[in-house]
């Protein structure tokens, strides 16, 4: 199948000063992601006994590794990852997955260097391991549609509460998304989850705005900073 991704044609990339270079002499190479899940406490569906889940977090971790350079001529030496500089900020990082078709899918990702090993066996090349841990989300390049589209696909994400507010809206944490004119699934503030309404929200109750997209809660954020996630899909 000509839409099939070869590991020769993965590879690893940092940006340095505006310009992606590929890191060392990359011989395997991972992108992984990782969803944290809280059980629901309130089972309104019928789903008896059975236990219901809802995301909360999504990590993204990254790792590379090949032959040990010396320079960072035709890519980037696993010496530079042990700079000051580069181990003490964030540093853009992409994953390039190219098929035989020469059509690619391009994740990157801001990222912090986790763990460096440079290991050298007698009659052999020295080999690198480097490891990075994300910092936030991913983007990835568009994937074109299945042949048979999946129906309502729900879609989740995170807003971010300021000191006082008491309602989200606007574009959410990490993918931008707008909930104008979307169906609520499931709303949690904190882990906890709430309920909708249509009147005044109480304990642990929301009263959701479609045409403005704003969600309204019996809650008030006391220093700010508390994350509300949000499940949807399209009405």
């Amino acid at each position: 199948m000509s839409d099939v991704v070869q590991g020769k044609n993965v590879r690893v990339q940092k940006d340095v000063s505006g310009v992606f270079h590929d890191i060392g002499c990359g011989i395997d190479c991972q992108f992984s992601v990782t969803n944290t899940f809280l059980g629901t406490t309130i089972r309104t569906d019928g789903s008896g006994p059975f236990i219901k889940r809802r995301k909360q977090l999504t990590d993204c971790t990254g790792s590379v590794s090949g032959v040990t350079k010396t320079t960072n001529s035709g890519g980037l030496s696993v010496f530079h990852f042990l700079e000051e500089a580069v181990m003490g900020s964030a540093g853009n990082y992409r994953f390039i997955f190219e098929d035989d078709n020469g059509d690619e899918i391009v994740i990157t990702m801001s990222a912090f260097v986790e763990a460096t090993n440079i290991s050298g066996n007698m009659g052999d090349m020295s080999r690198f391991d480097l490891n990075v841990l994300g910092n936030g989300g991913f983007a990835m390049s568009e994937l074109a549609a299945p042949d048979s589209p999946i129906a309502d696909e729900p879609f989740s994400d995170t807003w971010i509460l300021a000191e006082g507010e008491t309602s989200i809206s606007g574009p959410s944490s990490v993918h931008a998304y707008s909930l104008v004119g979307k169906e609520i699934i499931d709303v949690a503030v904190e882990g906890l989850g709430y309920d909708p309404t249509t009147g005044t929200p109480g304990n642990r109750q929301y009263v959701f705005d479609s045409g403005a997209g704003t969600i309204t809660f019996e809650y008030e954020a006391p220093s700010g900073g508390q994350r509300v996630f949000v499940e949807f899909k399209d009405a």
